[in-house]
């Protein structure tokens, strides 16, 4: 009966060393897990990033790269009437109700294309409400989303290269710039004068002189005028790295742009980094004039006359007290009427040049303040200038 009981108790003590080893088998193995998801995450993204730069290099030897069409669920009624209300919301400056809605929408069942829409205007609705920690954030979760439609994930990218602009994380930005340059598939000059703008904040005079030259290269090949605020960043490139004969030839160059010489002087005394014009967003934390008051721009007659719509971007100072002083026309164009507002580019024209200086001059701004103390600053807007479909009568406004 002992050596029973014996043999019993050997049973259990072998039965519970086997399980310890167990035990201890599976909480080794989760740890393999972990490491080996680890790794393979860690070679995954090294896998994108060498993709990537190979890609980015095809595009800057003149490549073009193609991309598969991707096929996204399509939207329905009742998901469409959902996403509506929240963006009705938010554009009743009711942000925080928005945002709810479409958080909500969310919780139902939703296909691709919904749930990205959904998270889009979820971050529209934070960067209105002014967080852009949140709306960034949001942009980020859109991307989790597959298949995500291609023309949405443009549109992503584009805003957070702009949001991270904004608040200064400029190695972010440009990786997203060349994300967004690698979906499109090939260069577009508006992004690599983006990207060279943030490298000149980040002083790689090489770099802005690289991504310039593609801009311009390409403006070429596709017959579009040069970016003439371009010119100011590869200027200040050239001072910079102190080469002087290169920066003399651009400021030449700069120089045949403007007719009137005291908008080139003026234009000559601002810092290339000021000049933020394609992003259309204010460097870090900048504070910026706010618009109080302003004049409708006239129509010109001989624009109307020929049914010529189209806008004029405007470079200006507020000054201490809030009024306008010398603005500079950075860029402008002008196309035949098409029942809409102007979307025009690549077709520059002076016509309405005069009627928007003429408007902003009239303009009051609520001046920067800085310490208590009222500030002189630059500020950026475009004057617009369009026909009415129905009835031809001229709109325009800021």
């Amino acid at each position: 009966m002992k050596a029973v009981q014996n043999i019993s108790l050997l049973r259990m003590m072998a039965t519970g060393l086997i399980l310890m080893m167990v035990a201890g088998c599976a909480q080794q193995a989760t740890v393999d897990e972990a490491e080996v998801a680890v790794q393979q995450e860690s070679d995954r993204l090294a896998s994108e990033m060498e993709a990537m730069e190979q890609n980015l290099a095809l595009l800057y030897q003149g490549e073009k790269i193609t991309h598969s069409p991707r096929l996204v669920d399509r939207l329905r009624v009742d998901q469409i009437n959902g996403l509506l209300a929240g963006r009705y919301a938010i554009d009743e400056s009711n942000y925080a109700e928005g945002i709810e809605k479409l958080e909500a929408l969310l919780e139902t069942e939703l296909n691709t294309k919904e749930q990205g829409d959904a998270w889009g205007l979820i971050a529209y609705g934070y960067y209105m409400a002014g967080d852009f920690d949140a709306s960034i954030n949001a942009w980020k979760t859109l991307f989790g989303i597959e298949p995500i439609k291609m023309n949405m994930e443009q549109r992503a990218l584009r805003a957070l290269y702009q949001l991270y602009f904004r608040q200064r994380r400029l190695e972010e930005t440009a990786t997203v710039i060349d994300r967004l340059l690698v979906l499109k598939g090939e260069l577009v000059p508006e992004l690599t004068h983006a990207k060279a703008m943030v490298l000149f904040e980040l002083k790689d005079w090489d770099g802005v002189l690289k991504n310039i030259s593609a801009s311009e290269e390409v403006a070429r090949k596709k017959e579009q005028p040069i970016l003439r605020h371009g010119l100011i960043h590869k200027y200040g490139a050239y001072i910079e790295l102190g080469d002087t004969m290169a920066a003399a030839k651009v400021l030449a160059e700069v120089k045949d742009n403007y007719t009137d010489d005291g908008e080139y002087e003026h234009l000559m005394s601002l810092n290339p980094g000021e000049m933020r014009v394609l992003t259309g967003e204010p460097g870090g934390k900048k504070p910026r004039p706010k618009l109080i008051s302003h004049v409708a721009p006239v129509y010109p007659e001989e624009a109307m006359g020929s049914g010529l719509v189209g806008w004029v971007m405007l470079l200006f100072t507020v000054d201490e007290t809030g009024n306008v002083k010398n603005p500079v026309v950075v860029e402008n164009c002008a196309v035949l009427n098409e029942g809409h507002k102007p979307k025009c580019a690549h077709s520059p024209s002076a016509i309405f040049d005069q009627a928007a200086l003429n408007a902003i001059r009239q303009s009051n701004y609520e001046p920067v303040v800085i310490d208590g103390v009222a500030t002189a600053s630059q500020a950026l807007t475009r004057v617009e200038f369009w026909l009415s479909p129905t009835t031809n009568e001229s709109c325009s406004g800021l």
